[in-house]
């Protein structure tokens, strides 16, 4: 029996499951499968457990779709994929197009210095993937357009490019690590993995292709299956669940497909919160086919549960949650209670953390740090672009920012005035020795002018003279592993790895934990990454120093550092499309601006809607990448206003910092009576 659950936010449908599978192991079953999204898999397993009983671990199995991979691979043989990070997948990208750009017909002559269109390839590539859509399947539909229509060269275009890119990854990995979920559905076909179990599937929103394929062999074995979504009915028409929409339809079709029966569930009651504000907000809130008069509001007396700011600068805004923090915690509120929400957590930094920390309180930014924002990270590029432009003085002053080459502030102000008083071009930059007045066309040197000069040389010849040998060893390396080596000789010729230690420990005295912490894995982020390379453009020709330059960008950018709570009783900011908090009495949205929260949304893949259009002519369906962001826009502040139990504060600033003006967002506007 396949049972689709459905409940609102808070209406206890993860409850609702674990007391079933509690009974479950009362009654002595013995195989059970609790399947969830991939970034909830290890809380889930946690709280899961903790309410259950002690030996539950040895029926129940708490996977998401990657753990499913693995408990298949180790029952049936298969464990050796390995798994591909999104910043490898970028490099490959570039690649593969840099190889074959003469080949296109659209993309055609592609700089290898383009790394914009690596990323929308690669976003285009994996979305087709995701849909099932193979490069033959391009191929035809191309052959079905005229030989005038532009979509007819970018299929063409697409097709060659998914076949090559496939073709790299399995010569890289052995084979195409993408294809591992299909790997699996054919071993859990072959086996009957799913065979006499009961299978319970919580807090997914959609599915790739892949895992549709799993889940229609999940419904087909499994003696019962219960899937939970996050909406009232299947015929939900709120716009924030057109993915939802989608997920009961592909399922349903799938239940009649294979002839297994199902039935609906309903959980009508919320167990989260008893305020009638906040019940109101979560049910109206994108109801937009209510009138003024169908609206639910409540009486006066029952108000209080939400409050609406308008700030007049993201700093405001900060301040004013801080006060709010201080206010909850002296009326009782643990500070594990409270959540601090923004869309964009890169936008917040330097703001919500420094206002937290002059007023002491605890907190974690739950963000992934992007590398390329290191200085390490900072210093090698800037080192090839130093390279790649020939010692231009700007990139030379942005080495010497990075603040890894132990150049003293004072130091660094006298080589910039010496440079700046003369004019110095960038072949200045290889002279032996500067000896020009500091102070001009004067023959007399007076003794700051000698300092000067002599902090101005010291600069120089501690940039340049590792510098030149460094575009030595890359202009003349016969491999890309050969170039690898002579940046990892660059970074300990100048000490790094000690210098980014010393970091460390002065960020852990000033009790800046995350930060120590990032410094301390720097180094060995950027080791590995020099060691992929080489390892992934073994077979590939030298680079040039502007390609190496892309190359380490594009990885760079997709490596991100995450970090772990230092301590239990803290304040959790997060970004309202990754965040996952429980038990939040009072949430605290921020920067509810237009275009900021909801955020604006764009479709980063090469493919337009009227291309889509075209190909579902064809009968060949694409899911609309536009609408669904703007729903799960939607979705993202919906779920964001429905998690505390108590108290809902929202903030927007008139202004940005710098002064533009900016109106609230329908997030905010539309929340007021």
């Amino acid at each position: 029996m396949i049972r689709f659950l459905f409940g609102r936010p808070g209406y206890g449908k993860t409850y609702t499951m674990i007391r079933e599978i509690a009974s479950l192991i009362q009654n002595g079953h013995q195989r059970i499968f609790l399947i969830v999204p991939e970034q909830q898999a290890f809380s889930s397993e946690r709280d899961v457990l903790s309410e259950l009983p002690a030996k539950a671990g040895r029926w129940l199995s708490v996977l998401s779709f990657s753990r499913l991979c693995d408990s298949v691979a180790d029952l049936y043989g298969g464990r050796t994929t390995a798994t591909v990070t999104r910043s490898m997948k970028s490099l490959l990208m570039w690649e593969n197009l840099r190889e074959i750009s003469g080949m296109l017909e659209t993309y055609t002559g592609s700089s290898s210095m383009d790394s914009s269109l690596t990323q929308k390839m690669l976003s285009t590539v994996e979305d087709l993937k995701n849909n099932g859509v193979s490069s033959a399947t391009l191929e035809r539909a191309a052959e079905h357009l005229d030989e005038s229509s532009p979509l007819r060269g970018k299929l063409r275009d697409l097709a060659l490019v998914s076949a090559t890119y496939e073709g790299l990854l399995t010569q890289v990995y052995g084979e195409n690590p993408a294809d591992r979920l299909a790997l699996t559905a054919d071993q859990i076909e072959k086996h009957g993995f799913f065979q006499n179990t009961t299978v319970f599937i919580d807090s997914f929103t959609s599915f790739t292709a892949q895992e549709y394929a799993i889940l229609r062999l999940i419904l087909k074995q499994a003696s019962n299956v219960t899937i939970s979504f996050g909406c009232s009915s299947r015929y939900p028409t709120e716009p924030q669940f057109e993915s939802i929409k989608d997920t009961i339809h592909r399922l349903t079709q799938s239940c009649e497909d294979l002839g297994v029966e199902f039935e609906d569930v309903y959980l009508t009651k919320s167990h989260r919160t008893n305020s009638p504000e906040l019940s109101v907000l979560e049910k109206e809130l994108w109801s937009f086919d209510l009138t003024p008069e169908q609206r639910i509001i409540p009486p006066v007396d029952q108000r209080g549960s939400i409050q609406t700011i308008l700030c007049s600068s993201p700093y405001d805004e900060a301040l004013a949650a801080t006060l709010h923090i201080l206010e909850l915690v002296n009326q009782g509120v643990a500070y594990s209670e409270i959540a601090v929400v923004v869309r964009d957590t890169a936008a917040w930094e330097g703001i919500l953390d420094a206002t937290f920390e002059q007023y002491h309180i605890p907190f974690f930014f739950s963000q992934r740090t992007s590398l390329s924002e290191k200085p390490a990270v900072r210093l090698i590029l800037s080192a090839l672009r130093c390279i790649s432009r020939k010692w231009q003085i700007d990139d030379i002053m942005m080495l010497c920012k990075t603040g890894l080459l132990g150049i003293h502030s004072r130091e660094l102000d006298s080589f910039a005035e010496y440079v700046d008083t003369w004019k110095l071009s960038s072949k200045r930059m290889l002279d032996t020795a500067w000896s020009m007045n500091p102070d001009g066309y004067t023959v007399d040197i007076s003794p700051r002018a000698q300092a000067i000069l002599q902090d101005a040389n010291r600069v120089r010849e501690t940039v340049m003279a590792p510098l030149v040998e460094l575009e030595d060893q890359i202009r003349t390396a016969g491999t890309v592993t050969e170039q690898c080596r002579a940046l990892y000789d660059y970074l300990c010729k100048l000490d790094i790895k000690r210098r980014l230690s010393l970091q460390a420990e002065e960020y852990l005295s000033l009790g800046q934990v995350r930060e120590a912490g990032e410094q301390v894995r720097i180094w060995s982020f950027l080791v590995e990454t020099l060691a992929t390379i080489s390892a992934v453009m073994q077979e590939a020709t030298p680079l040039k120093p502007d390609e190496l330059f892309t190359a380490l960008s594009l990885i760079f950018a997709d490596t991100n550092i995450g970090s772990v709570p230092a301590q239990h009783d803290c304040v959790t900011i997060g970004s309202a499309a990754t965040l996952r908090v429980d038990h939040i009495k009072a949430m605290l949205v921020l920067g509810l601006c237009e275009g900021e929260f909801p955020q604006a949304t764009r479709d980063d893949g090469l493919l337009t809607e009227q291309d889509k259009e075209t190909l579902a002519d064809l009968g060949l369906e694409l899911d609309s990448r536009s609408a669904r962001l703007v729903s799960d826009e939607l979705l993202y502040v919906w779920r964001t206003f429905s998690k505390p139990s108590d108290k809902l504060i929202l903030s927007f600033s008139g202004a940005t910092a710098d002064g533009q003006t900016r109106a609230p967002s329908s997030a905010f506007t539309r929340v007021k009576y």
